[in-house]
């Protein structure tokens, strides 16, 4: 591996093998260019590993057949919604008008999906497409194989620390392979396709202060270094404040249903309905005494619960409240509809909650081509970057399914972009 980074024999670069890393090397590929991946991890995949599979796209051959009535727009019309105003909606049109290309050149690989569509929590339309077998796992099972006729390297264990430049053009990159430094220089470019920032904590502290003290709950490999090293060059960022914080009861999320439990902060006091966005509750969470709440939830066959502690004496006024607002069937005094609430108790299980974060919605500002773009507003040359370590697609919050979708959608764009580009140098000369 060491010789063969030693080598200039490549025309694009990808640093990055998640979802959106494999799918600029195969479109490279496809186009009869030479792509090679360094991945800073023993092994390749990343983040997209451990995703549960959902891909969002509106899909009118199976939805059509289904009775239901959707679109790019109305996608991209919630998706808006969802940002709280922040996505940048030229990068969310890229992104709701080529998912559905993008799914069915990902079934061209052999990649299947359920028959049917999926209606994701937050979604209000089903328009979310799920793998027959293997969640995550399964796009990343279907790009390798479709990379494996290409001969293209991935090489693991290759962390990049800089990003190198001829004139005002990126052209490759610098790091460490197992600890020993490398360079490599690239024909086209490079296309970042990396982690966030959040395990990050001096940039954590720099941007999210209020979120500093907040553990991250996924991607071991969002250290921000590939931030950095493209904002060291000029990069500009975006969105650097937004992130995913969901609640965990010990290692598992919140139950499904919202109607089984109620939520309490130190005092034993409800501070928020527990059917608003994960995401809203988990940052209310944050707001808290000592940054953490806990979950009163049925427990058929517990003992009711006593007064031995001040705590639990305020639960108990607490569930009274609560379970007279049922009875009565007037709202609570959050403005919860009793019609979505359920009888809490008499057995009950308490169990801390506590907020970890999923990934950072923030990172390098790209435009439609996903072409990163510099702190003077202008493109980068050489430079493409698609999935997490990207901002202001998604702005505050994205809906369930348009993660996966956006790393897919983007990492062919980046790809396309610096092909593009390269030919139009070519011509130039």
């Amino acid at each position: 591996m060491k010789r063969l980074l030693r080598s200039d024999g490549f025309d694009v670069i990808v640093v990055g093998s998640g979802l959106a890393g494999l799918s600029a090397a195969l479109t490279v590929a496809e186009f009869g260019y030479s792509p090679v991946i360094l991945e800073k991890a023993c092994e390749p995949g990343g983040l997209t590993c451990r995703a549960y599979g959902f891909f969002n796209a509106a899909d009118a051959r199976r939805q059509i057949a289904l009775g239901i009535d959707d679109s790019p727009e109305k996608h991209l019309r919630q998706a808006l919604e969802v940002s709280r105003g922040k996505a940048r909606e030229p990068l969310m049109r890229t992104l709701c008008y080529e998912a559905y290309s993008t799914l069915q050149w990902l079934e061209a690989l052999g990649l299947e999906f359920e028959p049917g569509i999926r209606r994701v929590l937050g979604g209000v339309y089903p328009r979310t497409h799920m793998p027959l077998r293997g969640a995550g796992e399964a796009y990343l099972s279907a790009l390798r194989s479709a990379l494996r006729p290409f001969g293209v390297p991935i090489v693991c264990n290759a962390e990049v620390t800089a990003l190198r430049k001829s004139g005002d053009a990126v052209t490759g990159v610098e790091g460490l392979l197992s600890g020993e430094p490398f360079r490599l220089t690239s024909r086209l470019g490079v296309v970042l396709a990396g982690g966030g920032f959040s395990r990050n904590m001096e940039m954590m502290r720099l941007y999210a202060p209020g979120l500093s003290d907040v553990l991250p709950a996924l991607d071991e490999g969002a250290d921000g270094s590939l931030i950095q090293a493209a904002a060291d060059i000029g990069a500009a960022l975006v969105g650097m404040s937004y992130f995913e914080v969901r609640l965990f009861a010990s290692t598992l999320g919140l139950p499904g249903d919202p109607s089984d439990y109620i939520l309490v902060n130190a005092r034993g006091e409800r501070f928020m309905r527990e059917d608003r966005r994960r995401s809203t509750l988990a940052e209310a969470v944050v707001r808290q005494p000592d940054g953490m709440a806990w979950m009163v939830i049925n427990a058929p066959g517990a003992e009711p619960l006593r007064p031995t502690t001040a705590f639990r004496e305020t639960v108990i006024a607490t569930i009274s409240g609560y379970n007279d607002c049922i009875r009565t069937k007037e709202r609570d005094s959050l403005g919860r509809d009793p019609l979505t609430m359920r009888p809490i108790g008499p057995g009950v299980e308490i169990r801390p909650v506590l907020p970890r974060i999923l990934w950072s919605y923030g990172g390098l500002e790209i435009n439609e081509k996903a072409e990163v773009i510099d702190r003077r507003g202008r493109p980068m040359k050489g430079l493409a970057a698609a999935g997490d370590i990207t901002g202001g697609i998604h702005g505050e919050h994205a809906l369930m399914g348009d993660m996966l979708a956006s790393a897919a959608v983007f990492g062919r764009i980046a790809a396309r972009t610096l092909v593009k580009n390269g030919r139009a140098v070519k011509r130039q000369d």
